[in-house]
């Protein structure tokens, strides 16, 4: 699996906001406890997890969200409601563009034996042998 942990950011609306000190609130985000509860993670998980990634995305539109996804080949989102979180002041809410694409969310991880999984479909099988 590779993980692409990422925030949602209002676009600019002034000048000051594109040269102002916060200007990269990105930045602020990818502090020391976030990489180190991320390399925690993939010590815990190693033989799971390929990468983990921070990224971000500037603006709210679907499109644009749909080309992030496209451009990061992310083809499941994992949108815990009930821990959302906002990392920064600057932050904005994803779900709404979340709930216009296409792509599988899930909203609940549950831990389960490779026995006790039945697919309909290949892809589905694939990326369980891949796990």
């Amino acid at each position: 699996i590779n993980l692409v942990f990422f925030s949602v950011f209002a676009l600019p609306e002034s000048e000051q906001d594109i040269v102002g000190s916060s200007a990269k609130p990105h930045l602020q985000v990818m502090n020391e406890p976030f990489r180190k509860a991320c390399k925690k993670l993939k010590g815990k998980y190693d033989d799971t997890i390929a990468t983990i990634q921070y990224k971000y995305l500037y603006g709210n539109s679907r499109q644009v969200f749909n080309n992030f996804l496209e451009y990061n080949k992310i083809d499941l989102i994992f949108c815990p409601y009930q821990h959302f979180e906002f990392p920064h002041k600057k932050c904005i809410d994803p779900l709404p563009i979340i709930k216009a694409v296409k792509i599988p969310v899930i909203h609940e991880l549950y831990r389960v034996s490779k026995s006790s999984i039945v697919f309909s479909n290949n892809k589905e099988s694939e990326l369980i042998n891949a796990i």
